[in-house]
Order: C-alpha cells, then sequence, then structure tokens
C-alpha cells in the first residue's frame, strides 16, 4: 500500500506542476485556482449563494467570504438578494465578470489543447479515457 501511496502523490505532483496549479495565479490571470474555479461555478449555476459554493468545492466558509468580498472589490460579481428570502443573496457576474469567466474558459481550453497538442489521436483518446475511468472509479468510491 506504501507504494501505491507514493505513486499517487508522485502523480498528483507531476500534474500539479503540468497544468500549473502552484503557480499564485494561473493561465496568466490575476486570479487564483481557487477564485477561477469559484467565478467558474458562479458562471455555471445561475442561482448560487456563497454557502452553496463553500459546500460544493468542500472550503472554508471564511475563505469563500474572503474571496467573494475580493472578486466584489474587483467587480468581477455582485450579490442579488432573493426575493423569496430576504435573507438570501444569490452571486452573480458582473459584465467584467463575465468577460473574466468567458478568458478563463477560453485559457483553460487553450492550456489542455497544448497540453495534447504533442500526443496523436491515438494517445490522446487513451489519455482521455483513462482521465474519465479514473473519475468515475474514485468518484464511486466517494459514493459508498
Amino acid at each position: 500500500m506504501k507504494k501505491m501511496i507514493s505513486s499517487v502523490r508522485d502523480f498528483n505532483r507531476f500534474y500539479v506542476n503540468l497544468i500549473g496549479v502552484m503557480k499564485n495565479h494561473i493561465l496568466d490571470l490575476n486570479y487564483s485556482l481557487t477564485e477561477s474555479r469559484i467565478i467558474f461555478e458562479i458562471d455555471n449555476n445561475k442561482q448560487i449563494t456563497a454557502r452553496e459554493i463553500t459546500a460544493m468545492l468542500s472550503l472554508d466558509e471564511g475563505y469563500v467570504s474572503r474571496i467573494v468580498k475580493k472578486l466584489m472589490k474587483d467587480k468581477v460579481i455582485h450579490r442579488k438578494q432573493s426575493l423569496r428570502d430576504k435573507r438570501t443573496y444569490f452571486l452573480a457576474l458582473t459584465e467584467k465578470g463575465k468577460k473574466v469567466a468567458n478568458l478563463i474558459n477560453i485559457r483553460s481550453d487553450d492550456q489542455i489543447e497544448q497540453l495534447l497538442a504533442d500526443l496523436n489521436e491515438k494517445q490522446r483518446t487513451r489519455v482521455v479515457t483513462l482521465m474519465t475511468e479514473l473519475k468515475h472509479i474514485l468518484n464511486h468510491k466517494s459514493c459508498e
């Protein structure tokens, strides 16, 4: 088991370095991976609260609160009060935020395209198949 753990950790370090996660700002943007992921979630969930993002991403509530404040200060997101429950605020992208989210998506796609560019079609298919299988196996385990 020790060897397996070492192998998984080795792969994790390899992949994190490969996609540049450890950089303070990924994709040559002024946002960290976590900030970018929160922007992504707000963009893809039209009515989402900070509490839902906290639960979805398994993050500390205070950490998410600080990021939300930063993104509001940067005019990337704003809060909209719920019509049904005045205590609830949904997060939404501003026009600037929509541009940032679009840039994150474009640069993420470009990064993956570059990652796969030197592989032939068979290798690309195999990489995607293995990633899908790994995701399925690990997700299934977490659901048991």
